[in-house]
């Protein structure tokens, strides 16, 4: 077990705060510069079972977290709310009557698509975090939206989409 996974499902809850005393709420305010250019709060909003290779130190949880914690109705809505607001920063948007991911109206006017962009570790992330909290049909979601989003995929290129299939499945 982790001994991050009760301080991680306190932040996600909204009781709880980050290392950085940082809330959920407070981050999830933040504006898309902040979003891009802060790196240590992704692992909070998506907790993974792997402890972090680009911030050193972050919380990890166990592989069963959400069965083990006391609130997975309120852990997994945090992780849903850090979702919206996460598309939103990539310019996507989720359409839950469909189950998919699709560009925003404003796609075009975000600036995180960049060959080698650490966004796309970053959504590695999100799609491990959302298997891992038993939220499969987002992590899903995002994977065939990004598959469906030439402008990602053509940048993105095979090894980055072969990256998020097998955290997908």
């Amino acid at each position: 077990m982790s001994p991050y996974n009760n301080v991680v499902a306190e932040f996600l809850c909204g009781t709880g705060i980050d290392h950085r005393n940082r809330n959920l709420g407070f981050i999830l305010n933040q504006s898309d510069d902040w979003l891009g250019q802060t790196h240590d709060y992704i692992q909070w909003c998506f907790p993974s079972d792997e402890p972090s290779v680009a911030v050193p130190g972050s919380p990890y949880v166990s592989s069963d977290f959400i069965k083990r914690v006391s609130n997975p109705a309120g852990v997994k809505e945090g992780v849903k709310n850090s979702f919206c607001r996460t598309m939103e920063f990539y310019g996507l948007e989720y359409k839950s009557q469909n189950n998919i991911c699709v560009k925003s109206d404003d796609f075009h006017n975000k600036l995180w698509l960049t060959r080698r962009s650490h966004h796309f570790r970053r959504i590695t992330r999100i799609i491990k975090a959302l298997n891992v909290v038993e939220l499969s049909d987002l992590a899903s979601a995002l994977f065939s939206g990004l598959l469906n989003t030439p402008e990602i995929t053509s940048v993105a290129g095979t090894r980055t989409i072969e990256i998020w299939k097998n955290a997908a499945s």
